[in-house]
């Protein structure tokens, strides 16, 4: 019987502290994801590439994040409640971001040794009375 105790009380332990770091792993993803939607909102391609991976970066040539993201609206509101960790793809945590008009995105980013590997925003809210922005060549 003191067995099945112990064996229960060290499956607690161990599930409690996988809990633990997962949530506190997630969390730095999660601030991570805020800071990219940020550059987005603030149309701050340079920041944005320096937090992508070289290899995701080499996916977008000068121009074409302005070419996308030139008239997005400003995300007001951003909030990040899927959390997936894996060894062979890193972490991917998932959310919305909401512009004031109330346009709203759900954004997915993936982070390997703590840079970013992958983002997706889709639809991107856009605000046509803000003037397109050109990006630095």
């Amino acid at each position: 019987m003191k067995q099945v105790g112990l064996v229960i009380l060290c499956s607690v332990v161990i599930i409690g502290g996988l809990v633990f770091f997962g949530i506190r792993g997630s969390a730095d993803q999660r601030e991570e994801a805020r800071t990219f939607i940020r550059h987005v909102s603030d149309r701050n391609f340079d920041a944005m590439r320096a937090m992508m991976h070289p290899g995701l970066a080499e996916q977008f040539p000068p121009g074409s994040l302005a070419e996308s993201l030139g008239r997005v609206a400003v995300y007001e509101e951003v909030s990040f409640t899927g959390f997936q960790s894996s060894t062979a793809t890193g972490i991917t945590v998932s959310g919305t971001a909401r512009a004031a008009d109330g346009c709203e995105s759900a954004v997915t980013m993936t982070f390997m040794g703590g840079v970013m590997t992958a983002f997706n925003i889709a639809p991107v809210c856009e605000d046509l009375n803000r003037p397109p922005l050109e990006e630095a060549a």
